[in-house]
């Protein structure tokens, strides 16, 4: 006969009276019933306590302490667990009736696995199901999931079972991780590359979409700090060619190597931290320059940060030539550099009336000359001028992602805030990447009394 399979069903939680009872009830509903259930409450201040004290049942453990963040929260819970494998529920989210079941099933089936994570479905409020989120299965795949690492986590956290001595093995949650504690966790447990991860392919986990989610709510403000510190240390310890194993090493090498440091200078960019995006490129740049869609997506990704280092960095990636034309470039990009915005604003405005004729090939972009002018206008409060050299970009780019936001961004200074709408719109459909215009549509809507998430343009427009 095959040994029973105990679960602790883990739930930390911090002022969360109004869902935890949900979360717990989908506890108490498992059709497998050889699990507990462990709640720490990491000092909450609202009613959870009566809520949690409120279920009558043997099975829930119940332990308070002083406020001290959610990865201590979690390596709590782990110490009071007595299970052979942990299952995290979040305190605002369901595990459904056949959760557990399943899990004791496929252990059953495949009993060396070390970790099991299903599928999940989320909803919001109105219980309305938003989408689903499936799962790849890294089954004696560690290195995939090793190179999955460099993109983000490869386990989605909510309704995983981790064995219980794991921990004992690699340590808990690190305690410095105010986020990504999760994605932390991870990137220890697979590089140690001999663990056994195994995707269960039913959605078998709800996560609750809200306004006060921790996990997935990014802007403007987000510390990315955290992501960055897992991804140097993947890269401390693991080689290129490991990480990134999809780039043909075998093929070309230098060509592997230029596309894997493209591809962090691209992430340390989007992650908003220049000095480590600007180090990455300038290791491609030793090994060759980048072609014109390369230098464009790096231009995107660093506006999103400082406009004045993309238009810095923008210059340096523009091959260099004796150009009469290219020296008054470099010279109006210096003066940007030093602070002068004016008189580089002057000069480029020259570069475009002395080219607007021209025939020849010109050693840049028209079209992105025409949005630095547009920015150093709007930095100036020119809006009229910003909104000719918005327009003219467009003109020359119908999908022109940083026109249409520049342009929206003039509009909401002028508190016309339909037509911010519509451009800002105009720039997401055109790069569904521009996080600066996404950031800019929620509160438009907002203050049109729209839904924060409302999207008017359809797929046709």
């Amino acid at each position: 006969m095959k040994n029973k399979i105990t679960f602790s069903v883990c739930i930390f939680t911090y002022n969360r009276a109004k869902y935890i009872s949900d979360s717990i009830t989908s506890v108490t509903k498992q059709l497998y019933s050889n699990y507990e259930l462990i709640i720490v409450d990491d000092g909450s201040t609202d009613n959870t306590e009566e809520v949690v004290k409120g279920f009558n049942s043997d099975k829930i453990k119940y332990i308070k302490k002083e406020h001290s963040g959610a990865p201590a929260t979690r390596n709590q819970a782990i110490k009071e667990a007595s299970g052979n494998f942990i299952v995290w529920l979040a305190d605002d989210d369901i595990l459904l009736p056949s959760a557990l079941q399943y899990y004791a099933m496929y252990l059953n089936k495949v009993p060396n696995a070390d970790v099991l994570y299903c599928s999940l479905k989320t909803f919001d409020e109105t219980n309305d199901e938003a989408k689903t989120i499936g799962g790849i299965d890294w089954y004696n795949k560690n290195d995939e999931a090793l190179a999955f690492l460099m993109k983000g986590s490869p386990i989605t956290d909510g309704g995983c079972a981790v064995k219980r001595t794991i921990y004992n093995e690699i340590g808990g949650y690190n305690e410095d991780f105010k986020r990504a504690q999760d994605y932390e966790f991870w990137s220890r447990l697979i590089q140690k590359q001999k663990y056994r991860l195994l995707h269960v392919p039913k959605y078998l986990y709800l996560y609750r979409l809200h306004g006060n989610n921790i996990t997935g709510m990014f802007d403007e403000n987000t510390d990315y700090s955290y992501e960055i510190k897992i991804i140097e240390n993947l890269l401390n310890n693991n080689k290129l060619e490991v990480l990134f194993p999809q780039f043909g090493w075998n093929k070309n090498r230098k060509e592997a190597e230029f596309v894997s440091y493209f591809f962090l200078t691209s992430k340390f960019y989007y992650l908003k931290n220049i000095e480590l995006g600007e180090e990455y490129l300038n290791k491609c740049l030793q090994i060759r320059n980048l072609n014109n869609d390369e230098i464009n997506q790096i231009y995107k990704l660093i506006l999103q940060t400082d406009k004045i280092d993309a238009e810095r960095i923008y210059s340096k990636l523009i091959k260099k030539e004796e150009d009469p034309i290219l020296e008054k470039y470099d010279l109006a990009i210096k003066k940007i550099d030093d602070g002068d915005i004016i008189t580089a604003h002057a000069k480029l405005e020259e570069i475009l009336e002395e080219t607007k004729n021209s025939t020849g090939t010109l050693p840049f972009d028209t079209s992105n000359l025409h949005i630095i002018v547009g920015n150093l206008s709007l930095l100036q409060q020119k809006l009229d001028n910003a909104k000719e050299h918005f327009e003219n970009a467009l003109e020359i780019n119908p999908f022109s992602s940083l026109a249409c936001q520049g342009l929206g961004e003039i509009f909401e200074k002028i508190e016309e805030y339909d037509a911010a709408k519509t451009m800002f719109e105009w720039a997401i459909k055109n790069d569904k990447q521009n996080e600066a215009a996404k950031q800019k549509l929620t509160p438009l809507n907002k203050a049109l009394g729209l839904d924060e998430n409302d999207f008017s343009l359809s797929e046709e427009s």
